[in-house]
């Protein structure tokens, strides 16, 4: 009585993240749905962790290759190479991210004037913006890629399903993420075929997953 009340020790309060991730195993692709790289990180090391001998790759290409901002310039200017079009099978869509020099960043809508955004933008890119976002397409299905290659604000381009064509939520769920990971499977098979991206050959006794 009378003392001094106990020390209460500070305790972070934790908080649970249930992610659902897929995997297409003809292509051996591991599609982990979140926007966040630390909890990407985390599901796949404890994956690699859990399974042993798995061995994971990560789809590296060049830089040089790979620029959104060579790409787009071409495609403006109607440019093909020996390789075919720019952006290979896809269509350029409306949208389209800059960065400055300076670390500005600014939109350009290609869907309204393409001469005036053909300008703007190698204007932009001669003082030495760099594109950072290009929205994609392909028939109605529709993408953003950003110039360290992460796919964003995918859009299969199919009408979502009513809970009443199916028996039960599961079968319900089971469609519509079926849906998702086919789009984002042919998103990732287009994009390793534009950008060259050759899968190394695994060892015995070993899967791969990129």
């Amino acid at each position: 009585k009378g003392g001094r009340p106990p020390a209460i020790a500070d305790r972070a309060l934790t908080r649970s993240k249930v992610i659902q991730c897929y995997v297409v195993p003809i292509d051996n692709l591991l599609i982990v749905p979140t926007t966040s790289k630390k909890l990407a990180d985390t599901v796949t090391g404890e994956l690699v962790r859990v399974m042993g001998s798995l061995k994971a790759t990560t789809i590296y290409v060049s830089e040089a290759k790979a620029s959104l901002t060579t790409r787009l310039s071409s495609y403006l200017d109607e440019v093909n190479d020996r390789e075919g079009p720019p952006f290979g099978s896809f269509e350029v869509g409306s949208k389209c991210k800059l960065r400055s020099s300076d670390g500005r960043r600014f939109s350009f809508d290609l869907g309204a004037d393409l001469s005036e955004a053909r300008e703007g933008i190698n204007e932009a890119v001669r003082v030495g913006s760099q594109i950072e976002e290009i929205e994609l397409l392909d028939g109605d299905l529709a993408f953003r890629f950003t110039s360290d290659f992460k796919l964003k604000g995918i859009d299969p381009g199919a009408e979502p399903s009513k809970a009443d064509e199916f028996d039960d939520a599961l079968e319900h769920w089971k469609h519509e993420a079926g849906i998702q990971v086919d789009a984002v499977h042919r998103i990732v098979t287009e994009v390793c075929a534009l950008l060259d991206y050759k899968e190394p050959v695994p060892t015995e006794g070993t899967e791969a997953f990129a």
